[in-house]
């Protein structure tokens, strides 16, 4: 699915290649996740704390928007090489990309995922998104279901489409290698 990383390279990574890398995961994901309606991308400011982020619209049903700062995602990665900051842009795109999968499930009449499922993650997606100033209250955010859900999704597509692995604090602790088997992959 994405072009083989040459680990030799030297090559800075570029706004071109955050967006292409984008456009790549949405449309893999639209089509993985059985759907033909991609949701909205935008390059926007956000929060100081927040690299990525999707919205429903307030205005239509069934229109969703994923906004991104690139800018603070390279204050935040710009110091890494290029494989990694590869790497980090596909677990951001693709974290997003589960959360439009729940919030599809959460919103569709005839969902694919089982009642407990969708009732856990409708309670979570219910409940106000706290305003995050400490690394104590991200974390706790993190533990959230949706959020869990999405980061296995995440860290299993980078292991997968990149072959690579990303380091995730989220998941430090947490039986990784089991939800895994469950959820994602055979190992």
């Amino acid at each position: 699915m994405f072009e083989r990383i040459n680990r030799q390279r030297k090559q800075a990574f570029k706004k071109k290649h955050f967006v292409r890398i984008i456009r790549n995961v949405v449309n893999y994901c639209t089509r993985d996740f059985g759907y033909k309606k991609t949701p909205y991308i935008f390059e926007t400011q956000n929060d100081p704390n927040i690299l990525m982020l999707i919205r429903r619209s307030p205005y239509r049903k069934g229109v969703y928007g994923i906004f991104y700062d690139y800018n603070l995602f390279k204050k935040t990665y710009g110091h890494l090489n290029f494989d990694v900051q590869y790497a980090y842009a596909i677990l951001l795109m693709a974290h997003e990309m589960r959360h439009y999968y729940q919030m599809r499930q959460i919103d569709s009449k005839k969902p694919w995922e089982d009642a407990e499922l969708l009732e856990e993650w409708r309670k979570d997606d219910e409940s106000p998104m706290p305003e995050i100033t400490s690394a104590s209250e991200e974390f706790e955010h993190f533990k959230r279901p949706m959020e869990i859900d999405a980061e296995l999704f995440a860290y299993c597509f980078v292991a997968d489409s990149a072959r690579m692995l990303v380091s995730t604090d989220y998941l430090s602790g947490y039986d990784c290698r089991g939800e895994l088997e469950k959820h994602y992959i055979r190992l």
